[in-house]
């Protein structure tokens, strides 16, 4: 079994070496020719998409309601006609960070499913934010009850053994997290959760989208995304 494993992981470690391979190939035969900025914005201008191709990477920024932007991030190759975004974009690992979790007792001192979690809220420089929504989901993403964050930024959530949340969602405007109650089911906790107040927030987005490149011209190009068939009109 562990012959086996091995050998998968060195299959997997050899696909990866092929792919950025390819990558470095295709920066040495295209990126001279398609290398700059793009914009592109749908009829109604709801909804607009900037593409920022530069040697083998790309930066890409969606834009939509609220004047919130998505950024993703990752590698770009190009075959023949078809143009490969790879999204490699990174989650952050700071964003959760318990500071406390002890098993929840009952009056008699005996271990109990009941669940105690302290939410604090803080921004990217550790300020606290009141006004935050908590929304305490079940599995199918259904909103079972609406909390906000004091004006300390904290939050208390208390639930029984027989309750139906599944995940709790914190949301401020342009940005948003949420955790699964199961990692902290019938533990009394305190946890901190960072969001950003910069307008932006970063896509969770991985695997390779395909277009294919139906025209290009001088600072121009339409691309066809072979998924969904949307038709993207880039310009400079």
């Amino acid at each position: 079994m562990e012959t086996l494993l091995q050998k998968r992981g060195i299959m997997q470690a050899v696909k990866y070496i092929l792919c950025f391979s390819l990558v470095i190939i295709s920066l040495k035969t295209f990126s001279q020719k398609i290398d700059g900025k793009y914009f592109y914005c749908d009829p109604s201008g709801s909804s607009c998409k900037e593409i920022d191709l530069y040697q083998n990477k790309f930066t890409a920024k969606y834009s939509g309601d609220f004047g919130l932007i998505t950024l993703s991030t990752g590698y770009y190759l190009i075959i023949r006609d078809t143009l490969l975004l790879f999204h490699v974009n990174k989650i952050e690992d700071d964003r959760i960070v318990t500071l406390k979790k002890v098993k929840y007792l009952d009056l008699l001192n005996a271990p109990t499913f009941s669940t105690k979690i302290r939410l604090n809220i803080v921004n990217e420089i550790g300020h606290f934010m009141p006004g935050v929504n908590v929304l305490l989901r079940n599995q199918d993403n259904e909103i079972l009850k609406g909390l906000v964050t004091d004006q300390r930024g904290v939050v208390d959530i208390n639930l029984s053994p027989l309750t139906d949340v599944d995940n709790i969602l914190c949301s401020w405007l342009s940005d948003e997290e949420n955790f699964k109650l199961v990692d902290y089911a019938g533990y009394e906790s305190i946890v901190t959760i960072k969001l950003t107040t910069k307008g932006y927030k970063r896509s969770t987005q991985t695997g390779c989208e395909k277009y294919l490149i139906m025209r290009s011209r001088k600072g121009r190009f339409s691309l066809k995304n072979l998924d969904s068939s949307e038709i993207l009109n880039l310009g400079k």
